[in-house]
């Protein structure tokens, strides 16, 4: 190789001298310049163009991310970086999350700055290379130099996937693009859900599940809209939250579709069977009367275990489908609490000022970085079920306000804080200790989302004249709609461990139908919010605030 380019640059030079003798149109630099780029293609080195990096969201480009161009030595580091690479041809994209695209001479590389992995894409070929620490460190320091890396407010949009480097011999675990986006839509639907009213409890993985579904039958704009919601498309919906994939370590999900008995109706069977075959939804036919309503309440009780009762007030008289999931958690502290530290007669002082009398849990816990962290405008603690599953309360800063520390946080942040432990050996050893008090509670909650999903982008849904949900059923003179969104949640939190239950109900009409009756309402309101997520992944599966026990 050396001789190679010793001969390639007395060619050059050989080259350079004539043209100056034969006053050749050719500069010094332009000359210069070729013998740079034949000995960069002898080394293997053959990126001439500067380097151009945005920042990604969920790998779709930030609208507000301008292409950041690098200097030519960071261009030749990172392009040394990627030809040194091992690449692996994939059949399917790599599960990391990436958070910066990298064109080189119109090549466009993916990576991941927290796995250190690279993925390109040729002709419809995936290839991916996982690089070293050392190369890994080089680039990350690259893009922390460039400021594209380590941002510290959460108001930059950039903050949403950008990650400092990882170290001390940590296993980098990325989170699927679903889990990311159910984290997102959970803050979203909760700060929705308390709206200044009183305590608060939401399923993510209900309501996407029962709304993904429903998308399952949609088609056109429609569809997109829904997707664009939920932060994924169906397919990967299917897959991720399918009944298999949920129903372990004490999460029991079910689903079910009623339909009413009606002529007029034909459901296609294409629709059933995907439902069928990724949720294992149970196909009810109905007449929709009062026994039904009856026979829908019963089945939702049953597979919550009684925690929702009479989940569904009334069957709408112009109503020809429900979409229901219930969502079923049951599980014991893994560290229980005792006798002594369950202390009566406590003071909790609600938003409001005014101070209440409960009953809280008190512990001492050994913690570090891992399961005591900083989020946004919050301090975290967590907790561990024997199921695989956490618990983590975040206390709000003093004088900050729930609803603002909501705000102060991304889902992505989440995932990312709570599972950052993953691979880590012995991180339950705790190098200093904190006291915790939570209070005992027992809650239960009802809402209608359906205004809360129209604002977040899926209006066309719920028109009447333009829903597109041929997926289900064509045979009627007015296109189907979905007319409301219900949500009932329950909880109980004691020194034993939580169960928590939910249920989502999707109602289908026909264009024809009138508006959606107005549903009552109950809330509930305390200064804290909580999440029980998946412990190794981070999907949440509930998350809740309770500010008030008296409200």
């Amino acid at each position: 190789m050396k001789k190679a380019v010793a001969i390639i640059l007395a060619l050059s030079l050989s080259f350079f001298l004539f043209a100056c003798d034969n006053n050749a149109d050719n500069s010094l630099i332009e000359t210069t310049q070729k013998i740079t780029e034949t000995v960069a293609d002898v080394l293997g080195q053959s990126f001439h163009s500067p380097a151009k990096i945005k920042l990604l969201l969920n790998l779709e480009e930030t609208e507000s991310s301008e292409e950041t161009v690098l200097s030519d030595a960071d261009t030749q580091k990172i392009a040394e970086i990627i030809e040194n690479g091992k690449w692996e041809t994939l059949g399917v994209t790599c599960d990391c999350l990436y958070d910066f695209s990298i064109t080189l001479d119109n090549g466009v590389y993916y990576y991941s700055s927290a796995c250190g992995t690279l993925q390109n894409t040729e002709a419809d070929t995936y290839r991916s290379a996982e690089l070293d620490s050392d190369k890994k460190a080089e680039l990350n320091e690259i893009l922390t130099s460039c400021g594209l890396l380590c941002c510290d407010t959460v108001e930059d949009l950039h903050a949403l996937s950008a990650t400092a480097p990882q170290s001390g011999g940590e296993i980098c675990v990325q989170p699927r693009k679903t889990t990311v986006a159910a984290a997102d839509f959970a803050f979203k639907m909760l700060k929705e859900a308390i709206n200044g009213e009183a305590n608060a409890l939401v399923s993510p993985v209900s309501l996407i599940t029962a709304l993904s579904m429903t998308a399952n039958g949609a088609k056109g704009e429609t569809l997109e809209q829904i997707e664009a919601v939920l932060g994924a498309d169906i397919a990967a919906f299917n897959r991720d939250f399918s009944k298999s994939a949920l129903n372990r370590n004490g999460v029991k999900t079910a689903n079910s579709i009623w339909i009413k008995d009606t002529p007029a109706l034909k459901i296609n069977q294409s629709f059933i069977d995907t439902n069928q075959k990724h949720y294992g939804a149970e196909i009810f036919k109905e007449k929709f009367n009062k026994a039904t309503l009856d026979k829908i309440n019963r089945w939702v009780s049953d597979n919550t275990d009684g925690m929702i009762k009479n989940g569904l007030d009334e069957i709408s008289a112009d109503a020809l489908m429900y979409l229901i999931n219930t969502v079923l958690f049951d599980a014991e502290w893994k560290v229980k609490y005792d006798s002594t530290q369950v202390m009566e007669n406590q003071t909790f002082t609600a938003e409001n000022g005014k101070k209440q009398t409960v009953t809280m849990l008190f512990s001492e816990m050994g913690c570090n970085e891992y399961n005591n962290f900083v989020l946004g405008k919050t301090e975290g603690i967590i907790r561990d079920y024997t199921n695989g599953y956490s618990f983590a309360a975040l206390l709000p800063n003093e004088g900050v306000s729930v609803e603002d520390a909501l705000n102060s946080f991304s889902g992505n942040q989440f995932v990312r804080a709570v599972t950052k432990h993953v691979g880590v050996k012995n991180f339950d050893d705790g190098v200093y200790l904190v006291e915790t008090k939570i209070p005992k509670f027992e809650f239960d909650c009802s809402f209608e989302f359906t205004d809360t999903l129209k604002k977040l982008g899926m209006p066309l849904a719920f028109d009447p004249m333009k829903a597109d949900f041929s997926g289900i059923s064509s045979s009627l003179d007015y296109p189907l709609y979905i007319s409301r969104v219900y949500h009932n949640t329950a909880i109980s939190f004691t020194e034993n461990g939580t169960k928590a239950g939910a249920a989502t109900y999707v109602e289908i009409k026909c264009g024809s139908a009138k508006p959606p009756e107005n549903v009552k309402r109950l809330f509930f309101d305390r200064p804290f919010i909580y999440v029980i997520y998946e412990t190794d992944t981070g999907l949440p599966l509930f998350a809740g605030t309770v500010r008030d026990f008296e409200g």
